[in-house]
């Protein structure tokens, strides 16, 4: 009976027995963990032991090993795991890089950056867009000095992120440690975009300012001694260490102006610009496009001085279309087209520059040369009345040249105005008395008078001329500067330098080059026509007439030295 009754009873199987027991076995580990992990180890081992394919023991195993600091056991117990159960590799690698994390910050504490290092590129590799262990990473790089590779890093992780203050930070701070202050204001400048509660991103900034103001000082007392290539030096710098301080790109645009570097001056005004986004209410945009203009007019006064008068047009054309006001931008174009033998446009560009000041004699004289040289071509196109024209307007505006007389009566001789023709004579007479133009024409127009029975007939009063010569001197004292523009603590200013023409040396205030504008003695003799005659004076007037039209076609298709002091364009007086 006993026998029967044994035999119909199931006795457990091996496995059964067995997972029992490891059942039995992790719910004493999990009391140890608690207090005890070293015996929940011994416990976990044990059932290892027993089972070695049970891939839940291993990772308990693996915590408790992490919960007694001992870091390396814990991450080849959870790889362990994950290779037993591939199919938890989700939770196995969150807590491997937990470990592996764990383990490198420990090492970084024994000052074992270099095992650090593998532990936190470990982390990385079981959670690739943990920006958290990226940090660690970068930050122990830094400390290794293995600069090129951590910012290396920190590149590639803002293209993944994009979103991180704290990456940009640390890369703000590699910036600076490399001398890279401009790339390090931005980081910093970015990092408080994305968190404005940054301190660490605040202090930067605020530290790379105060490193700008005091390479901008520096760069004050260079350019106060006249010491340019410091200043500019120096005031590069600061823009590296402030990039968006746009009263520092002005400062270096005029110190760039100074030197002939216009390019340079042009590339940072612009950028000035740029960053006050073109508001016309900004005082210091107003500034920018002042400097600008400037630049435009120095950089011109370049070119026409090695007679690149085309660009020196478009230079000037870009200053007109900022500052409409400026009356010696009109001069300086007119000057170039004067010298491009394009006089109309000359023409029209002084007179524009008279309308802004009434009261300068040099742009009247200027006016009153371009008419003549206009008057002295319709001449010999033989047409009289527009020659007649142009010369009246060449003595209205200037009357105190003799050669203007002599050339408009000659015109009226031509024209059988012989009354006409002797009152201009007797002014050029008044003018000029020795003038041997004068004495040319006067057999042809008064036969048989001397000088003084043409000064007597027309009785020139003095008090014109006198009061005429009055108004050219006081007008010099007329001439009106560009308002002071002050460039921070330079206290440099900005005004026009003016000329004045007529006899002597011009008078200048800082010329930047040579230059050359009509002078009343840049026109030839046009010749005369004779009414009378024999043989003889019609032979002399034959060449005296053919010598003429060939110095006019040299005056109209070559261009000529001056014969009379160099006259300058009006250079605009620049800072520094």
């Amino acid at each position: 009976v006993v026998t029967t009754e044994m035999s119909e009873i199931a006795l457990p199987t091996f496995t059964e027995i067995m997972e029992k027991k490891i059942g039995s076995m992790l719910q004493e580990v999990a009391e140890l963990l608690k207090n005890n992990p070293r015996g929940a180890v011994i416990k976990l081992t044990r059932a290892i032991a027993l089972q070695p394919n049970n891939a839940e023991l291993f990772r308990q195993r693996a915590e408790a090993y992490e919960a007694l600091s001992d870091y390396y056991p814990a991450i080849l117990n959870f790889r362990k795991a994950l290779l037993l159960r591939p199919d938890n590799k989700d939770t196995l690698t969150f807590k491997l890089a937990q470990v592996c994390c764990a383990y490198g910050e420990h090492l970084c504490e024994e000052k074992q950056h270099l095992q650090a290092l593998e532990m936190f590129k470990m982390a990385l590799e079981y959670q690739p867009h943990n920006g958290e262990y990226a940090l660690k990473r970068i930050m122990c790089l830094s400390v290794l000095k293995r600069y090129d590779e951590c910012i290396e890093m920190i590149k590639k992780q803002l293209e993944e992120e994009g979103t991180s203050s704290g990456l940009y930070t640390s890369r703000s701070v590699l910036h600076m440690m490399f001398g890279n202050n401009t790339q390090a204001f931005y980081d910093a400048c970015r990092a408080l975009e994305l968190d404005p509660s940054n301190f660490e991103a605040s202090h930067l900034k605020d530290e790379l300012k105060a490193k700008a103001e005091s390479f901008k000082n520096q760069a004050i007392a260079h350019a106060l001694v006249g010491e340019r290539a410091e200043a500019i030096k120096s005031i590069t710098s600061a823009i590296e260490s402030n990039p968006q301080g746009v009263d520092y790109h002005i400062f270096r645009g005029s110190l760039y102006r100074k030197t002939g570097q216009y390019d340079k001056a042009v590339d940072d005004l612009l950028l000035a610009m740029d960053i006050c986004e073109h508001k016309l209410e900004c005082s210091v945009y107003n500034m920018a496009s002042r400097q600008l203009i400037l630049t435009y007019n120095d950089f011109a006064i370049e070119c026409f001085s090695k007679q690149h008068y085309d660009e020196a047009v478009t230079l000037l054309n870009k200053a007109i279309k900022s500052e409409k006001m400026e009356k010696g931008l009109y001069i300086n174009r007119g000057d170039c087209f004067y010298h491009m033998r394009n006089l109309p446009f000359a023409l029209a560009d002084y007179k524009q520059a008279l309308e802004l000041d009434q009261c300068d004699w040099s742009i009247a004289s200027r006016i009153a040369v371009v008419c003549c040289e206009i008057g002295v071509h319709y001449f010999h196109e033989q047409n009289l009345i527009k020659a007649k024209e142009y010369l009246s307007d060449a003595i209205d505006y200037n009357p105190n040249v003799s050669s203007f007389y002599v050339y408009r009566a000659t015109v009226f001789q031509a024209l059988k105005n012989i009354p006409d023709a002797e009152h201009d004579l007797a002014h050029a007479l008044y003018l000029e008395p020795t003038s041997e133009n004068c004495f040319s024409i006067m057999a042809r127009v008064c036969p048989g008078k001397t000088k003084e029975d043409i000064l007597k007939n027309y009785k020139i009063s003095a008090t014109v001329h006198h009061v005429d010569m009055a108004s050219r001197l006081n007008t010099q004292k007329c001439l009106v500067e560009l308002p002071a523009e002050d460039i921070d603590a330079s206290e440099l200013t900005l005004s026009i330098e003016h000329e004045k023409t007529g006899t002597g040396t011009p008078s200048r205030l800082g010329c930047l080059g040579p230059s050359k504008g009509p002078h009343p003695q840049n026109v030839h003799h046009i010749g005369t026509h004779s009414l009378h005659g024999e043989r003889d004076f019609h032979m002399e007037l034959f060449y005296c007439k053919k010598a003429a039209t060939e110095d006019f076609k040299r005056i109209m298709n070559h261009l000529r030295p001056l014969h009379v002091p160099v006259l300058k364009l009006v250079p605009l007086e620049r800072t520094l």
